[in-house]
């Protein structure tokens, strides 16, 4: 079983290796549309419900269809669940690893602390200034959104990125995916590993069109979209079958190409980042 062979390498080389091994696991699934499941020592995850509310511009409210809501009683079975079967099965990992735990999760000691912890990083406001094409996100906020995804998320996984995606290909000289290689190859290096790979991602891009377009109460994310030239504006605006995962899957896609010129301060580049993108704090 996986689960057993995941529990054996997180004793042996903790976290960064787990998570290096995670990474061969997932590419070799990646063309099957499988949608990779880290944790399956216990397939019988409890249903949940995702972030109702959420304040504008914070983590949450961009990413609200892929995180379960942490104040609805409803999911405390969900919550009991991913303590038991996500946060203490990664443990053993922290246990032998270097100061890896973020200091969000340090004090997580029952399902109730979890909850609270992930809340708070939900809360977490988000940069919406012109992104710095430069700058280098530090170890900490990395180890932060690695374990918000593993933790409290519907997909209990870090979404592959393009940095990720073109290595991969690169790696395995699969011809088919030349036409993936011409778009990553054209993407600015400093942007890579924030993109979210277009590739791969199946259940990632479900949920993340779900809180683009909002198909239920309130407004989809896709209402901060002011920016003509993006293109993200238009499809938010778009009517039934024309709002789908593949409409905003493709766009990201076109936009990713024009990256490589493009300064930090582009339009496109900007709305691209926050649509399409892991995103960082403020």
């Amino acid at each position: 079983m996986k689960g057993l062979v995941f529990g054996s390498l997180l004793a042996v080389t903790g976290f960064g290796g787990w998570l290096s091994f995670v990474v061969s696991e997932r590419t070799a699934i990646k063309e099957q549309n499988l949608g990779f499941a880290l944790f399956e020592i216990d397939k019988n995850v409890p249903t949940s419900k995702a972030i109702q509310n959420a304040g504008e511009d914070t983590f949450g409210y961009f990413f609200k269809h892929h995180f379960v809501d942490a104040s609805n009683g409803e999911n405390e079975e969900w919550w009991k669940w991913a303590y038991k079967n996500r946060y203490q099965f990664a443990r053993i990992a922290f246990n032998s690893s270097d100061g890896y735990l973020s200091e969000e999760f340090k004090s997580v000691n029952d399902h109730n602390s979890l909850k609270s912890s992930c809340e708070k990083v939900y809360k977490k406001k988000l940069k919406t200034h012109d992104v710095d094409e430069s700058s280098v996100i530090q170890k900490e906020e990395i180890n932060l959104l690695e374990e918000i995804w593993l933790y409290c998320s519907t997909e209990g996984i870090f979404p592959i990125t393009v940095e990720e995606d073109y290595e991969w290909d690169q790696e395995e000289e699969e011809e088919k995916d030349n036409n993936i290689h011409d778009t990553e190859e054209k993407i600015n290096p400093n942007y890579q590993s924030r993109l979210v790979a277009i590739s791969g991602n199946e259940k990632f891009w479900n949920n993340h069109a779900k809180t683009f377009f909002k198909q239920d109460v309130g407004k989809g994310s896709g209402n901060k979209a002011t920016e003509s030239e993006a293109g993200f504006s238009e499809l938010y605006k778009k009517t039934g079958g024309d709002r789908t995962v593949k409409e905003l899957k493709e766009l990201c896609g076109r936009n990713y190409e024009k990256f490589r010129e493009a300064s930090s301060k582009d339009k496109i580049i900007k709305e691209t980042i926050m649509f399409c993108s892991l995103r960082s704090f403020e």
